[in-house]
């Protein structure tokens, strides 16, 4: 087997949390983890300690690392603060964005398009996450950025199924995702503040609207 590099492993475990490959609060077995990278235990215990600092895994030094939970508690916080960040966001994007901003943006965007267009539910996901990941570097903010970091880790975890709709309802609000996120980038890079606010706050409009009916239970059948 050709061992990782760190740079990969930790790519690696980022994608398979975000995913649900590992669970929510999984205990990450190092010898498991090494095995797989072809890693001693000490740059894999920097790699868990570097994805510990931005929220993808619990890692103190009296227990083994899990990933990070999901929990209703947190999934309250996340749909009470995600706007307001976000909004917070494209608003210094706008305002602080350099010249080097714009491009990640089109090219998360153009390969968020055309994982949605080839049906890769994970790919489009994965996309998604690092659209996000570029608006937060648009802002130019580190406070900001951080915090977007944390949320869009569990942003991503619990709206995958968003991108693999089985109705048809669901396709259309895929496809007004894609265009909501051509407006936003254009405000951005308009400059246009109020514009970027408004086309955010839609778009995180699709994924609440996902969030909420993960968070409402099935409704028990009822026998006729």
């Amino acid at each position: 087997m050709v061992a990782m590099s760190k740079i990969e492993a930790q790519d690696d475990l980022r994608r398979r949390i975000l995913l649900g490959t590992l669970k929510p609060d999984e205990i990450l077995e190092e010898s498991r983890f090494c095995a797989e990278y072809g890693l001693s235990r000490t740059p894999l215990r920097e790699i868990f300690q570097r994805l510990s600092g931005v929220g993808y895994v619990t890692n103190d030094h009296n227990s083994r690392p899990r990933v990070a939970a999901l929990d209703l508690h947190g999934f309250r916080s996340l749909v009470q603060t995600g706007p307001m960040l976000l909004n917070a966001v494209v608003r210094q994007a706008a305002q602080f964005r350099g010249p080097t901003d714009i491009d990640p943006l089109h090219a998360q965007q153009t390969r968020m398009a055309e994982a949605i267009e080839q049906d890769d539910a994970q790919a489009a996901a994965l996309a998604a996450h690092d659209f996000h990941a570029a608006l937060g570097a648009a802002s130019r903010n580190p406070y900001l950025d951080l915090c977007l970091t944390r949320l869009m880790i569990d942003v991503t975890r619990f709206s995958v199924d968003f991108y693999a709709p089985d109705k048809k309802k669901d396709r259309k609000a895929l496809r007004k995702a894609i265009q909501t996120q051509n407006r936003l980038i254009n405000a951005i890079e308009k400059g246009d503040a109020e514009a970027s606010a408004e086309q955010v706050l839609i778009r995180w409009q699709l994924i609440s609207d996902v969030l909420d009916r993960m968070a409402r239970p099935d409704p028990l059948p009822i026998d006729l």
